[in-house]
């Protein structure tokens, strides 16, 4: 799918959409994606950096060649279709705790996931829940899962990044068209906080401090107990301690 079919959209979204529902319900479909010498993750991400580099850049939706067909030539539209079921795909796999780790921990030795993070960043901002909700919301949610390794014991990802993350991140926690985003986005910022230099950029950011104060009066009991993980963390891990 990376390679012999990354520049057909009828193709690649379609596989995408297959693999996408199967790995969403069983764990069995999970488990063979990712299975050891399968490097499916990585060829994820790096499928995804191609399509988020077209993306950014709106001259490649200019046809360079005369035989491909309009269906099977990318769109601005179809771009994002595909990129939103590469990215829900991603985040699927990145359940597997095992084969996920033992992956990014690869990659966390190369430049990928700092490009990955970077371009995907990048979408989301220059992006609005309102016209582009689902991409925006399988995007952070991928964001999630793949935190998840970054500990401290671990560090895939260096602190400029998770820098980068966050201010994309705060501008969600009060979306208040989807709730699920705001869910996410507290998640993201939640397995951040395991990160003393990222919990003492919290405290120094006074907007982000009242912001949280606001979603802990919230009546979602997820977004509440996310918030309250948060908090702990910067106790533990803020400045003096």
């Amino acid at each position: 799918m990376a390679g012999q079919h990354r520049d057909s959209s009828a193709i690649c979204i379609r596989l995408a959409y297959i693999l996408g529902n199967l790995t969403t319900n069983f764990e069995n479909a999970r488990l063979e994606l990712t299975e050891e010498g399968s490097n499916s993750i990585e060829t994820l991400i790096n499928l995804a950096i191609y399509y988020l580099g077209r993306d950014a850049n709106p001259d490649s939706f200019k046809n360079t060649n005369s035989k491909q067909s309009k269906y099977e030539e990318f769109s601005q539209g179809n771009l994002e279709d595909a990129l939103t079921k590469i990215i829900k795909l991603l985040a699927n796999l990145s359940t597997e705790e095992t084969q996920a780790a033992r992956d990014l921990a690869k990659l966390s030795s190369t430049s990928t996931l700092t490009v990955f993070f970077g371009l995907l960043m990048a979408a989301i901002n220059r992006r609005q829940v309102a016209k582009n909700e689902e991409f925006i919301l399988n995007a952070i949610s991928c964001t999630t899962n793949m935190l998840f390794y970054d500990t401290q014991a671990t560090n895939i990802l260096s602190n400029t990044v998770r820098c980068e993350i966050f201010k994309t991140m705060k501008p969600h926690l009060l979306s208040h068209v989807n709730e699920e985003i705001q869910i996410e986005s507290v998640r993201v910022i939640s397995n951040l906080s395991r990160h003393c230099e990222l919990c003492n950029t919290f405290l120094e950011d006074s907007q982000f401090i009242q912001t949280l104060c606001v979603v802990l009066e919230h009546s979602l009991r997820d977004l509440v107990f996310y918030s309250v993980g948060i908090i702990i963390n910067i106790s533990l891990h803020g400045k003096g301690e």
